[in-house]
């Protein structure tokens, strides 16, 4: 039985036992946006999340998530932009070296920094059907931030990394699965109830070796991340003010304000 642990905006806490629920619900899309991001973070250093044995993320409805939000970050000069690239980097690298297991329920579509958010996880179950996973954002014209560059390249192989990244598409279920951008899947209704199984089997054992074993693995992606972090991140936010990615990004918007008109 689960136990709710406040509410912010955006993010419900739940507590199953010792393991920590933490849902995005920030309606359809549950796009990455400031708020969304700065909650998540604070989501992380809180009592609810910090002493549990396990974390689960997860979405509502019919999205994991669909990415940045580009309408509320078309506001952004190019500090704010650089502040916000600073805390969504911060975002994927704790969870990406967060001590106990975390595993994500992909109950819809997870693509671009939904499925960077993903792949920042111990293990991903995905809802079969119509969901769709993938990085597009060579589709928009912009490289991976370098935390998601590091991280896509430690969880994918090289031939899986270039199709996924190069050719900036989304994949089924079946497909996701075979790249290695998921796990394991499940029916729509059982996504959170298989990944929270398999979290309370991971998160049992003593979590003193679950952390070593971790460290040992992600600690020197986290330390490529690091040593490349302020020039990388420079160069991210000119190509995103860029006259050829700006132009496309304005395309994107305009289709997303016509399906909300």
């Amino acid at each position: 039985m689960t136990q709710s642990c406040g509410e912010r905006e955006h993010v419900r806490v739940e507590r199953d036992g010792d393991l920590a629920i933490v849902r995005l619900a920030r309606g359809k899309g549950n796009a990455l946006s400031p708020t969304l991001v700065e909650e998540l973070l604070d989501v992380l250093r809180t009592g609810a999340v910090a002493d549990a044995h396990g974390l689960l993320l997860c979405g509502d409805g019919r999205f994991f998530s669909t990415g940045l939000d580009l309408l509320a970050l078309e506001k952004l000069d190019r500090a704010g932009m650089l502040l916000f690239l600073d805390r969504l980097q911060g975002l994927f690298a704790q969870l990406f070296v967060w001590p106990r297991p975390v595993i994500a329920a992909l109950n819809g579509h997870a693509v671009a920094g939904g499925c960077l958010l993903a792949a920042c996880a111990d293990w991903r179950v995905l809802a079969k059907g119509d969901a769709r996973v993938g990085l597009t954002e060579s589709s928009l014209g912009l490289p991976l931030p370098q935390s998601g560059l590091e991280i896509t390249r430690a969880l994918l192989t090289p031939a899986a990394w270039a199709q996924v990244v190069y050719g900036g598409q989304t994949f089924d279920a079946e497909s996701a699965r075979a790249l290695g951008l998921v796990d394991e899947l499940a029916e729509a209704e059982q996504v959170v109830p298989v990944a929270l199984e398999r979290l309370r089997s991971w998160a049992r054992h003593p979590s003193v070796a679950f952390h070593f074993n971790k460290a040992a693995a992600r600690d020197p992606v986290l330390l490529r991340i690091r040593n490349q972090h302020d020039v990388l991140q420079e160069a991210w936010v000119d190509l995103w003010f860029s006259p050829p990615a700006q132009k496309r990004l304005a395309e994107v918007r305009e289709k997303l304000l016509a399906r909300k008109g």
